[in-house]
């Protein structure tokens, strides 16, 4: 089960907006005047702004001196700062931003009547960003065992999110994701064959008895989705293929990045391969980091990390190529709210 801890300074505005979001997408809606403080807390922080800046010497003595205002000055402050935030979430999202803000003016907030599965995956990175936050307001009972347990899960729900964000990113490509792949035979090789059909490319997959070994035992190929470019809405000559690994790893990623070992086994699966200029994506739910971008370059990767998935996402339109990855990621019950009591919410 999950606490949502009260809001307990009006420096958290980032961290509000995503609990408003998350529990937006438990009740329904949301109003924001009714939403839980730590009033003590919440005062006394918006105080410290006050003294931060000396312009505001006549403000900060009146709340001083008038702590009933102060808590309604400290409330209007938080929520107007997170609102802010949620607004420009919905600008980077569009149409896949899970959120209706038509009745924003009055604080409220209400969630849209159906989510695509973008909407989910992204909701489900606000949680996963919550949970590593420094200010603990989203809590399991058992912090450590449920918080493995919602890796597990959002592990897989990372993988569609990162497919998701090729899409939006090259825009015109189609893309294939490789969640129900368990078996080089039955599986990676038919998935294969539907590429290059696709494609309409002059290759073909080897038998599965031609395989070498290592390629029989890589039921994915060993990557999470595989894009294909669309220069001018066609395949054609300047196409280009990326092979994308998604994780939530935080340390030892240069193993997570796509290197020539990657490309000779994903090529080693065909009898003729595709001729593309293959490349690679290693795509993270963490922030910028230069070693991270240092070792995507030096290996010709593109780089996917929080800031850069979000904002494709937003340009992801999933009526568009995705070869049934909304169905896999349902398959999977990748559904948010999630429908495992462990993530059922206790508090608000």
């Amino acid at each position: 089960m999950v606490d949502i801890l009260a809001v307990a300074s009006v420096r958290h505005a980032e961290e509000f907006a995503s609990l408003i979001e998350i529990v937006c997408s438990y009740q329904q809606e949301i109003r924001l005047n009714e939403w839980p403080f730590d009033d003590d807390e919440l005062r006394s922080s918006y105080l410290e702004i006050l003294s931060d800046d000396p312009n505001h010497a006549s403000e900060l003595e009146y709340n001083q001196l008038e702590p009933n205002a102060c808590l309604d000055n400290a409330k209007r402050h938080v929520i107007e700062d997170a609102l802010e935030i949620i607004e420009e979430r919905a600008k980077i999202l569009g149409a896949n931003y899970p959120l209706d803000l038509t009745n924003r003016g009055n604080h409220i907030i209400s969630l849209k009547p159906k989510l695509n599965t973008c909407s989910q995956s992204y909701l489900w990175l606000r949680a996963y960003i919550l949970i590593h936050s420094k200010s603990d307001y989203f809590q399991f009972e058992d912090q450590k065992e449920e918080t493995k347990k919602f890796e597990k899960k959002f592990e897989k729900v990372f993988e569609f999110l990162a497919a998701f964000a090729a899409l939006g990113h090259f825009g015109e490509c189609e893309v294939w994701h490789t969640a129900n792949s368990r078996s080089a035979k039955n599986h990676f090789l038919p998935l294969l064959d539907e590429i290059a059909n696709k494609v309409h490319h002059k290759c073909t997959t080897k038998k599965y008895d031609d395989l070498s070994v290592k390629n029989k035992a890589a039921n994915e190929g060993g990557v999470d989705a595989i894009t294909v470019t669309k220069p001018n809405g066609v395949f054609c000559t300047m196409s280009e293929l990326y092979l994308l690994q998604a994780t939530i790893q935080k340390t030892a990623l240069t193993n997570k990045v796509v290197n020539q070992d990657t490309i000779k086994l994903f090529d080693n699966f065909f009898a003729d391969a595709i001729r593309y200029p293959k490349k690679g994506i290693l795509a993270v739910p963490a922030e910028y980091s230069n070693i991270n971008e240092e070792n995507c370059a030096n290996a010709e990767n593109l780089y996917f990390h929080r800031a850069e998935i979000l904002k494709s996402i937003g340009k992801a339109a999933l009526e568009d190529d995705i070869h049934g990855i909304a169905d896999d990621y349902l398959e999977h019950e990748c559904h948010w709210p999630p429908k495992v009591d462990v993530f059922q919410l206790t508090t608000i």
